[in-house]
């Protein structure tokens, strides 16, 4: 397999580097909303991810060092999806329940999964909870949203109470990518409040 192309590294003291920024990022205080609005509070922090995962030789280090960032945050589960619903790797991409994943694919609810549009022309972070309940207090039951309550019944069903959905413009293929966190789950993911 070819290498990954990897961004300069300045002396053998670049992963601890990496790891100060890592530790330092988890006793961050919160900004204010405007505060989060400006990418800068978070630029030496986002290139330190950056940095590190650029260090992997094949893929399948490029996915470890992915799960230890994660699990490095707090966070035990993860998906990667493309917007346009574009074929996605399940066993590297997704640590979400399998019988999840198969239900929400046996029922088609992809086909009225609001993250998706949404994912499709917005770059703003967005809590799945926050689109379900869209759903449930519409003054209007159609499809879509009945299908958006079976999904939240779906994830509920096997643990998951909410997702927090991080999106990114994609460089190639069509579709924007998103990646979602689970929260509150039954199997040790991180609560937040």
């Amino acid at each position: 397999m070819a290498e990954i192309k990897q961004l300069p590294s300045w002396d053998d003291k670049c992963s601890s580097r990496i790891i100060d920024i890592l530790h330092a990022s988890k006793s961050l205080r919160i900004p204010s909303e405007n505060a989060l609005r400006s990418s800068k509070p978070y630029a030496a922090i986002e290139f330190g991810y950056y940095a590190s995962l650029s260090s992997a030789k094949d893929l399948p280090q490029f996915e470890k060092k992915i799960e230890q960032a994660i699990r490095d945050l707090g966070f035990s589960e993860f998906s990667y999806f493309r917007s346009d619903g574009g074929a996605a790797d399940s066993e590297r991409l997704v640590t979400v329940s399998s019988d999840l994943l198969t239900d929400y694919f046996a029922e088609r609810l992809y086909e009225h999964d609001l993250i998706l549009p949404y994912a499709d022309s917005n770059t703003a972070p967005v809590y799945q909870s926050t689109l379900h309940d869209y759903a449930k207090n519409a003054p209007f039951d159609i499809d879509m949203t009945r299908m958006m309550k079976a999904i939240c019944e779906l994830n509920k069903s096997h643990g998951y109470h909410d997702f927090y959905n991080t999106l990114a413009k994609a460089k190639s293929g069509t579709g924007n990518v998103g990646y979602q966190n689970c929260l509150w789950s039954k199997v040790g993911s991180l609560l937040v409040a």
